[in-house]
């Protein structure tokens, strides 16, 4: 439908031209054709083969970002202008070509940045492998630099290892005589302290009877030293004078 309108309008336009005065044509179509849109001129700044670091390759997707949506901007508004115009099918086909040339240039530096960011990548995980690579390359490298020293110490630990065990072995008739020893001091001690406890168990009617005794012998003289007490009372009474009696 859109096509039929255009074509219908091109052309009236082309009639209308044939009447008109040979001053009112428009320009040649080479002529804007040529133009250069503003898109291509922000652009210029990266030519094929300039981008050659992350921070260029990281600003011309950005610009390309920000130049895709002006330019669709620009390209509607040069279309809109062209339908008020003679011959618009001329003016189109330039805002056409126009625009073609100007989106084709934001995708070269678009893909040019893209591809340069790939590789920047590939590089960068070539590098990090090889990196990688030759660490475990060196890591391995002093392993096997350091396995003699390591083999050398395996084998005086596994030879201390098996000389504590053969003094261990030839200690033991010594550690089973220690043993009998100290098994017959301690049934020796044992024994003593049986006799020990008879002895203090066949004591103790002896030691009762010592303290009966001594315990008797106590009260008695208690008793006489009380009865002497008594007695030098009633003597002191005795003899004390009739007035100190009163």
């Amino acid at each position: 439908m859109a096509n039929l309108l255009c074509s219908g309008l091109a052309l009236t336009q082309a009639q209308a031209q044939a009447q008109a005065p040979a001053a009112e044509l428009p320009e040649p179509p080479s002529a804007s054709a040529l133009k250069v849109s503003p898109a291509e001129e922000a652009l210029k700044r990266y030519p094929p083969g300039s981008i050659t670091l992350e921070a260029q390759a990281d600003a011309a997707l950005a610009d390309a970002l920000r130049l895709r949506p002006q330019q669709e901007l620009r390209y509607n508004a040069a279309r809109a202008t062209c339908y008020e115009k003679f011959l618009a099918e001329f003016c189109l086909s330039d805002a056409r070509a126009a625009h073609y040339r100007a989106t084709q240039r934001i995708r070269e530096v678009e893909l040019e940045a893209r591809q340069f960011k790939r590789r920047a990548e590939a590089a960068a995980s070539d590098l990090r492998r090889a990196e990688k690579r030759a660490a475990e390359a060196d890591a391995a490298a002093a392993r096997a630099a350091d396995a003699p020293r390591v083999e050398a110490q395996r084998e005086a630990r596994r030879l201390e290892v098996e000389g504590e065990a053969r003094q261990w072995e030839a200690a033991a008739p010594q550690r089973a005589a220690r043993a009998r020893e100290a098994e017959k001091q301690a049934r020796l001690r044992a024994a003593a302290r049986a006799r020990a406890a008879a002895e203090e168990k066949a004591r103790a009617p002896e030691r009762a009877e010592s303290a009966r005794q001594q315990a008797a012998k106590v009260a008695q003289t208690l008793e006489r030293a009380e009865r002497r007490e008594r007695a030098a009372a009633e003597k002191a009474r005795k003899q004390a004078p009739p007035a100190a009696a009163q």
